[in-house]
């Protein structure tokens, strides 16, 4: 009956094991794979690809005699004991990553975050001496040490701490990755209980596989219709917003379309390298975040212009929007402390239902009009698309 239990166990962690690494082959390489949170993204998977074989490796041989089986069952234990304070701070520092992308993590901050793990860490390197979080009978029997509820603690703490902050900045998120990370931990909690009430039953771990691959499918679908850089919407998903906007339009809804192309991009890149290209896009693109998240769509239309779908409530709406994006610039300009400046054109034209425009016709009309304004307004000034 034992035995049968046994592989019933690792059939799920080899569930588990294949999902993981199908996850890994599948992130490697993808386009946010260097950036910091790929990079976080890859340690969670890594540190649940060796929690699992640890987990397994302790419900194999678990009971069974010899020396050379009770120093596996001792590395395993420790190994496992401090991975899973080690994912759980990591799943924390991911969470925070995604919901405040642009705001730097400090490490003497992080390095006081990792306080509680480090001292789980040490407890379970002397477990085999001092039966903190678990101790071996003489038949090499696994039992849980009276310290095993820190090691539960801080793994929560951490757990409940990146919660918190995903609920805090959800306007930060996309839908889809916002789900995500709130199920993060449903799958490993209702492992936990199960695991709690049926003594020898592992489910933790299994459930923080299915877990990541939540969120990477989310990450998937991110990728389709967010800009990785940006975080702004992709042109493919303009391109659906704006046929959308086009079939329901009406005199009643009237919206516009804004175009927004950095003038100097590639003298900025040319002169002090990519690194402040990408601060370019980020920022102009939180500008544009700052005035249409709540009121209109934004997206990134293609190298260094972004699109804006706005609802209209007058036809003079697109004059002062337009200002105020100017204005704005200027000022992040004042105040950015950069050795560059971000100099923009911006074209903008309300959709006319009579006229029977199609999505590529209005943006290409509108492109036009961006061009134009590069060329008539050397002082970088809009050309209202409504004087045409």
């Amino acid at each position: 009956m034992m035995a049968i239990s046994v592989i019933k166990s690792l059939d799920v962690y080899c569930f588990s094991l294949v999902v993981l690494t199908i996850v890994a082959c599948k992130t490697r390489g993808s386009p946010s794979s260097g950036t910091t949170r790929g990079k976080a993204f890859a340690a969670l998977i890594a540190f649940n690809l060796l929690i699992n074989v640890a987990d397994a490796l302790t419900i194999l041989f678990d009971g069974i005699d010899g020396f050379p089986v009770r120093m596996l069952l001792y590395g395993a234990n420790i190994f496992g004991f401090s991975l899973q304070a080690a994912i759980c701070l990591c799943w924390f520092w991911y969470a925070r990553i995604i919901v405040l992308p642009n705001k730097p993590i400090r490490k003497e901050i992080s390095r006081l975050q990792a306080i509680p793990a480090v001292v789980c860490v040490v407890l379970a390197a002397a477990s085999p001496f001092t039966g903190w979080f678990f101790s071996l009978d003489g038949s090499n029997a696994y039992h849980r040490g009276p310290l095993f509820p820190i090691e539960v603690g801080v793994s929560y703490l951490y757990v409940a701490t990146g919660y918190a902050l995903v609920l805090r900045h959800r306007a930060n998120l996309s839908r889809q990755h916002f789900r995500a990370l709130l199920i993060f931990a449903v799958p490993p909690a209702i492992g936990g209980v199960v695991q709690t009430l049926f003594y020898g039953v592992s489910l933790i771990w299994p459930g923080a596989a299915i877990s990541l691959l939540l969120i990477y499918l989310a990450l998937q679908n991110d990728l389709l219709i967010r800009d990785y850089l940006t975080g702004v919407n992709s042109r493919i998903s303009l391109d659906f917003e704006l046929n959308r906007k086009i079939a329901g339009a009406d005199l009643a809804t009237p919206f516009a379309l804004l175009l927004v192309d950095i003038d100097n991009f590639r003298s900025i890149n040319d002169r002090f390298g990519r690194r402040s290209g990408d601060e370019a896009l980020i920022a102009l693109a939180g500008i544009l975040m700052g005035f249409f998240r709540k009121r209109g769509f934004v997206a990134r239309y293609g190298g260094d212009e972004f699109a804006a779908l706005v609802a209209l409530e007058s036809i003079h709406d697109i004059t002062s929007t337009l200002d105020d994006i100017q204005d704005a610039v200027d000022r992040w300009n004042e105040k950015s402390g950069k050795p560059w400046k971000i100099l923009v054109s911006l074209g903008a034209a309300p959709y006319i239902p009579e006229e029977g425009l199609n999505g590529d016709q209005f943006l290409m009309r509108v492109d036009k009009l961006l061009s134009l304004d590069k060329v008539v307004q050397p002082e970088r000034r809009y050309r209202n698309s409504y004087n045409r």
